[in-house]
């Protein structure tokens, strides 16, 4: 067995006309009770090539009260998979990924919830955020 790894995986969730939204899994052991992976992902508005935050997709003023809400009422009906309390509000600018009709906000391993529950993602339905794309 060796002592380091280091595995790297991307995966296209969106590509149409206006945008594209990719992610990056990399997954590294360097000892230890278990390895630790980590998702980095990248959404491109294809006509300006700039890269898209969270406020600028959502294109509305209210978008972290309606994603916080949604984010909410998921764990309510799995609450056995997060860590209590630990959730509050999604930054300013969170990570996600477009995939299907829906926004995908993550959170790192131990974030919110134990190493056990893995990378926690919440899908909200772009429908919800009346944007552009």
């Amino acid at each position: 067995m060796c002592d380091y790894f280091l595995w790297a995986n991307h995966q296209v969730t969106l590509l149409n006309n206006d945008l594209l939204s990719l992610g990056i899994t990399y997954y590294e052991y360097t000892g230890g009770a278990h390895g630790m992976y980590y998702l980095e992902s990248y959404n491109i508005d294809l006509k300006t090539g700039n890269q898209l935050s969270l406020k600028e997709f959502a294109d509305r003023e209210d978008y972290k009260e309606i994603i916080n809400e949604e984010i909410k009422k998921q764990i309510e009906e799995e609450k056995e998979l997060y860590f209590e309390g630990d959730f509050i509000s999604i930054s300013d600018d969170p990570p996600f990924y477009i995939e299907d009709d829906n926004i995908v906000i993550y959170f790192s391993l131990y974030e919110i919830a134990p190493y056990s529950s893995g990378m926690p993602t919440f899908e909200i339905p772009i429908s919800r955020m009346q944007n552009n794309y």
